[in-house]
């Protein structure tokens, strides 16, 4: 079976790049802007998100099975 070279691109690394440029673009530049609507989607996408803040720090975990 003979494969196309055409199914990757030259430079996987500046593709992942340019699209990131275009994303972060999308947002106006703005990294606050581009993680509120990041967090919209993971809200819209009905599962549930985990929120590392509300966690017990790792010391009072560890006291507490002990």
């Amino acid at each position: 079976m003979k494969t196309s070279r055409k199914l990757y691109p030259d430079d996987p690394i500046a593709e992942i790049r340019q699209i990131r440029e275009e994303i972060v673009a999308e947002h106006g530049d703005d990294l606050h802007e581009l993680c509120v609507a990041a967090m919209r989607r993971q809200s819209k996408a009905g599962r549930k998100v985990v929120d590392l803040a509300q966690q017990k720090p790792l010391s009072a975990r560890s006291a507490a099975v002990r």
